[in-house]
């Protein structure tokens, strides 16, 4: 499950910006490792 932090500080104007954000939140998260 994705930590609802990252989304919940945030109001997204469309799908798209929502999606892009969890996308690069994801990819930070994998990359760190």
């Amino acid at each position: 499950m994705i930590k609802r932090e990252c989304i919940k500080k945030r109001i997204y104007v469309s799908r798209s910006d929502a999606r892009a954000d969890i996308f690069e939140y994801i990819e930070m998260f994998y990359n760190s490792k």
